[in-house]
């Protein structure tokens, strides 16, 4: 498969992000132990410590670095490449691509006791280190991007109104990939992030990745279902807005495989009837992914509270194959036995 419901842009490639090759392998510049003190602050030493500063949650150190202040002390910055996405969500530091792993003597503190606080908020502007905050890490991911990403919010602000980053743009050195704040909010399960965005920033809820993916495909696909609500409820999102290759909410339903989920959107107004490129439905989503208990509500007649799939939702998808030889093909042979069996029940060969 080579849609975009699996996130390089197409092809389930890898296990990052949930089983997806996108922009969050953010490596922060890819330094491993980089020294970085008072004697030594070049433009991207520093930028690194104020990555590190927004990976660890910490405003404070931020402020110091961001507004140009010279008493920051020497830290041993060591980047651990793990992706970021080795995890269904990021809560916290540790999840995030190349947590930045900060040492420093004799605090074990982010901020030892001998760097002051920052100033508090002046009535004059502060005198911004701009050389910084225009930066983008290996796969072009900016300052913000983490922060929304990391579930930040008080970050997400001063970089926005002290610091005058963009809320909206989009970000990511590779093609079809770029991604605004929102969708990493989307995609981690931020909803205040989310919320604040849309809210107060004015943020489209409808706004697409430069494949078109929205925030609340995201949301699906990695089953945040009170951001999913919260897209629908509140933000009144268009359930039904498809990406380039096609791909409708219905696609992301069927790849994450959550009943509950699936239900809401469906009892919401979506059409679970939308063929993508591959002209591939929510079925072959859910029988490549091997998710039995999606495939059998989507299989299962109105009457009996199921999605009512007919045999047209189980035609060979543009490479010839049937939702039961893709199951078989990943694998998940019950269900493809399952998924045989519905495929004579319903005569599809037939009805070629």
């Amino acid at each position: 498969d080579r849609d975009s419901t699996s996130m390089e842009v197409g092809g389930d490639r890898g296990n990052m992000v949930g089983g997806d090759r996108d922009s969050t392998s953010m490596e922060v510049g890819g330094d491993r132990g980089n020294m970085v003190g008072n004697s030594d602050m070049n433009d991207y030493s520093i930028w690194q410590l104020a990555m590190a500063a927004v990976k660890e949650g910490n405003l404070n150190l931020l402020r110091h670095v961001s507004e140009g202040c010279s008493t920051v002390p020497n830290y041993d910055l060591s980047f651990d490449h793990n992706s970021m996405d080795n995890s269904n969500t990021l809560t916290d530091h540790e999840s995030l691509v190349d947590t930045v792993k900060i040492s420093f003597s004799p605090s074990t503190r982010l901020v030892p006791p001998h760097l002051p606080p920052p100033p508090p908020p002046a009535s004059h502007p502060v005198v911004l280190n701009k050389s910084i905050l225009s930066q983008l890490d290996a796969q072009g991911n900016s300052l913000l991007t983490w922060a929304a990403g990391g579930g930040y919010l008080d970050i997400c602000k001063y970089l926005v109104h002290t610091c005058a980053m963009d809320s909206a743009v989009l970000t990511g050195h590779r093609r079809k990939q770029q991604r605004a704040p929102i969708h990493w909010a989307a995609r981690n399960g931020h909803k205040s992030i989310i919320q604040w965005l849309v809210e107060e920033q004015r943020v489209d809820i409808n706004i697409g990745t430069d494949n078109g993916t929205t925030p609340l495909h995201f949301c699906i696909w990695q089953g945040h279902i009170e951001c999913i609500k919260y897209c629908i409820e509140t933000a009144g999102c268009n359930i039904n807005q498809l990406n380039i290759y096609g791909c409708s909410a219905s696609h992301w339903a069927g790849y994450n495989g959550q009943v509950e989920i699936m239900q809401y959107l469906f009892y919401h107004g979506l059409d679970y009837n939308v063929l993508n490129d591959n002209r591939r439905s929510a079925l072959h989503k859910a029988a490549v992914k091997g998710h039995c208990e999606a495939c059998v509500w989507l299989i299962q007649s109105l009457e009996d509270g199921g999605c009512g799939y007919t045999s047209v939702h189980m035609k060979p998808e543009k490479e010839g194959d049937y939702p039961y030889a893709l199951a078989a093909s990943a694998g998940h042979h019950d269900l493809a036995a399952y998924l045989y069996s519905i495929h004579i029940q319903y005569k599809v060969d037939a009805e070629e």
